[in-house]
């Protein structure tokens, strides 16, 4: 799947893996504007977030490596620096297993380094919240439809 992708600057390729809810665009703003003076910068919308619309979740972390090395020939980009966040540093590791020879550098954040024995119950813990106090609130839920739109 060929992800929507948002690139500013030029120079070396300088890939941003967005966090979860959030999209290439919404996450790592600031890290954007400064990398973007020297760096290729490219934020791409993770599969089911943003423009990346889909809805087949099953496989999520090697599709998500999957598409980006897509992604990533589509540019003609052979290799990058990524970084990225929460979800986004998943995304990358599992990238970084399958494609090492397409990575330059790679460089996480809020991640735990190992999987803890009940993950499960706090992913879905993290999912239940989520709906409670972020989904049912209906400025908060009309943000985020509008972060996940295809228009």
């Amino acid at each position: 799947m060929l992800l929507h992708t948002e690139v500013f600057g030029k120079g070396d390729p300088l890939v941003f893996l967005h966090s979860g809810l959030h999209t290439g665009l919404t996450d790592f703003e600031y890290q954007r504007g400064h990398f973007k003076k020297n760096f290729r910068v490219l934020c791409p919308d993770l599969r089911g977030h943003g423009k990346s619309r889909e809805n087949d979740l099953s496989n999520y972390f090697e599709d998500c490596a999957s598409d980006l090395a897509e992604t990533l020939e589509h540019y003609n980009l052979e290799r990058v620096h990524l970084v990225g966040c929460s979800l986004g540093a998943l995304a990358g590791l599992k990238f970084a297993k399958m494609f090492p020879a397409k990575v330059i550098s790679l460089t996480v954040s809020g991640i735990f380094t190992k999987k803890p024995v009940n993950w499960a119950e706090m992913n879905n813990a993290q999912v239940e919240e989520q709906k409670e106090f972020l989904l049912k609130d209906e400025k908060t839920a009309a943000y985020f439809d509008n972060l996940h739109t295809t228009d």
